[in-house]
């Protein structure tokens, strides 16, 4: 049983490498433990580049897609509309919104491996995307998927999906923005020495 005086000591020793002269057995186990957690956070950070190259490839794959629909040469009636939707729902659910959390996620774990003032600015840019697809971008586009469905089978456009599907399309490209500053922020914010 370690006396109060000792494991006082201990914990001081632990706080501050610098003051490690209490023991070499405490000094070894601090280097351990230091070494441990760099390696974990080498990991984290690895696993993170990982994450976010997934989600890049699904938010882009989903983008290519929206862009493949509303582009061709058919007439953009009501009904082609309302087959649209299907597929649009589909590729959000299936790509679009997992590849936003990911994207978020892969930025988190990178902060966490490494909290510098570059990460964090990562990590915002991730967190401006996640808010705007998931309490801006997805409720319009449900909406504008329900008008689509009602009344798929009426000759004339709904004025109304029409006026949703344009602010949805606006708020995706709010979101390409935020994408394209993400990769401007890594590319050109200059990160300290032995960071990544």
């Amino acid at each position: 049983m370690l006396s109060k005086k000792v494991y006082h000591k201990l914990i001081a020793s632990y706080g501050n490498p610098d003051s490690i002269r209490l023991n070499p057995r405490a000094a070894g186990k601090y280097d351990h433990l230091h070494h441990r957690i760099a390696t974990m956070k080498k990991h984290m950070q690895k696993t993170g580049y990982v994450v976010i190259l997934i989600a890049c490839s699904m938010i882009i794959g989903s983008f290519i897609a929206f862009a493949a629909l509303n582009s061709g040469g058919r007439i953009q009636d009501a009904a082609f509309f309302y087959w649209q939707r299907y597929f649009v729902d589909n590729v959000v659910a299936m790509a679009t919104l997992p590849g936003v959390w990911l994207f978020f996620i892969g930025s988190l774990m990178r902060y966490l491996s490494d909290s510098g003032t570059k990460t964090l600015l990562l990590l915002i840019v991730s967190l401006l995307v996640v808010i705007n697809s998931q309490c801006f971008i997805i409720p319009v586009s449900h909406e504008a998927s329900a008008i689509a469905f009602q009344t798929g089978n009426l000759p004339n456009v709904s004025e109304t999906f029409l006026a949703l599907k344009g602010l949805e399309d606006k708020r995706g490209a709010i979101n390409g923005l935020l994408l394209l500053g993400y990769l401007l922020i890594y590319i050109f914010c200059p990160t300290k020495r032995g960071a990544e």
